[in-house]
Parts: structure tokens; sequence; C-alpha cells
């Protein structure tokens, strides 16, 4: 029994959601426009338009002549029930509804305001048109303005990351100030954009690679150095031979330092006696 309850919930809230859809129209004023029925409709089709939180009638569409509910000479049906306004006006903006069903949400852009169009995840900022007024509250045709997302200051409003559902009019002190187009980014933008970002990482990556390696190279070559220093005893210089008076104990400067250093490592060294001369003179020949 609860199973069958939640799906028939389930069921409703799902018709619920599709019932409530709007069609979107926006144009200009003094345009024509044809609003239609989201489904077909067999019989009289009756278009209401919501106004003061109720649906006023404007016209009912059927058989051989239409029934007016309204004496605006801008109003006219077609056969196949849809509702035609002709030289249409700001304040024909407003959600129509064809038999009491939701059919189209019409915003209609006042001559002479701003229209502004971004891509979606773009930061763009409204201006009010009239910096004068003391009245600056922001306002939007159809829906509230979430806070979340939407930041007010100086008399601006800062959208941090355009959506698609951000299209519409926005008020600034009640009147009419941009209409934005927050139009969605094509596939090979994006693609282009996710591109752009990994080669500039590999760049940045093989750069860094390059540096740590001439830097270990560069370690490396010191590390190899050898310096080896004679001793110079009244201006003459000694070269280290097998002849030299000096001897050295123990390992090699260059195989016994592997710190990577150009000092040589601990050795030593100590200092020979210098041969006497013979006193004999037969040991001189």
């Amino acid at each position: 029994m609860s199973i069958k309850l939640c799906c028939c919930l389930i069921s409703f809230a799902l018709i619920s959601h599709v019932a409530a859809d709007f069609g979107r129209i926006v144009v200009n004023e003094t345009q024509q426009i044809t609003l239609r029925c989201h489904q077909s409709v067999k019989g009289d089709a009756t278009w209401s338009r919501e106004k003061d939180g109720s649906l006023s009638r404007i016209i009912t569409i059927g058989g051989d002549e239409d029934k007016k509910h309204t004496n605006d000479p801008r109003y006219y049906g077609q056969a196949d029930k849809a509702l035609v306004i002709t030289k249409v006006k700001f304040s024909d903006s407003g959600r129509y509804y064809c038999n009491n069903e939701p059919a189209v949400e019409l915003t209609v852009i006042p001559s002479g305001t701003k229209i502004q169009r971004v891509n979606e995840t773009e930061r763009v900022t409204l201006e009010c048109p009239d910096e004068e007024s003391e009245d600056s509250k922001w306002s939007r045709l159809f829906g509230e303005i979430p806070q979340r997302r939407f930041k007010m200051k100086n008399k601006k409003l800062i959208i941090k990351d355009a959506k698609q559902e951000d299209t519409g009019l926005y008020y600034c002190g009640g009147k009419p100030a941009v209409f934005l187009n927050v139009t969605r980014r094509s596939t090979s933008e994006f693609k282009l954009y996710h591109w752009l970002i990994v080669v500039g990482a590999l760049i940045i990556i093989i750069i860094t690679a390059c540096f740590i390696w001439r830097q270990k190279c560069k370690k490396q070559e010191a590390g190899t150095e050898c310096h080896v220093y004679d001793e110079i005893t009244q201006g003459s210089r000694l070269q280290p031979n097998s002849e030299s008076p000096y001897s050295l104990i123990g390992p090699s400067p260059c195989s016994g330092n592997d710190q990577g250093s150009s000092l040589p490592a601990n050795s030593t060294y100590f200092l020979l006696d210098k041969p006497k001369a013979p006193t004999n003179p037969d040991d001189q020949l």
C-alpha cells in the first residue's frame, strides 16, 4: 500500500512539474508574435494572462468566430488555436495560459533598454541606468534574485557565476535597466578551453623538469672538481711528482670526496727529511 502511494505521489510531482513549464519568448517592442499551446487542443481554446495573482481572459478561439474578452484589437486567433499579438508593448510581458495550462512566458524588451550578452560561468556586472536615483533595489521580471551568486554593491548587481537561468529583464529602482542574455558555451569553445589548460600545465611541467635537471648537473660538475695546490717556497713553484719531498698518505682528494664539494677530503701529509750531502769524497764519485 505504501509503495503504491509513493508511486502515485512521484507521478503527480512529475506531471505537475511538466505542466508548470512555460515556453519562453523574448521580443522587442512593436513586433508581432504568435503564442501556441503546449499540446494540441480539441474544441475551443481560451487564452488568458496572469495578472495580479489571477488569470484574466483575453480571447476564446474556436468555431466560426472568436470571442474576445477584451477590447484590445491587437489580439486575434488562428486556426491552430494560436494567439497572435500585433505591435507588442512592454506591458504585454507576462505569463500566458491556454485553457488554464501554462503556455508562454513572454518578455517584451522596452525600447532603449540595454541588452547585455555573456557566456555561462562568466562574471557579469549590471549597472543601474539612473545613478542619481535613491532607489537602487534590483529585481527581475520573472522569479526572485538568488542571494548565493548575486551581490548588490554601489547600485550595481554582480553575478559571480552566470547561468542560463539568469537570462531575463532586470529592474533597478522599479524601472527596466538591462536585459541579460546568458548563452551556453559551444562544444568547440569548451574543448579548446580545456586543451589550453592541459597544454599550459605540460609546458610548466617541462620547464620545471629542465630547471631541476640543470641544477643537478651543476652539482655533479662541481663534485668532480679536484684542486691540488703546490707549496711555493722562495718564489719557486713546485709541482707534485714522484721526486717531491712531500708524500700523501691516504686516499686521493679526488677519490675521497663524495660530498659534492670541491674541497679535498681529509688526508694526512707529512714532511720528509731532506737528504744529507755525502761527507766521504769517495761517495761522491
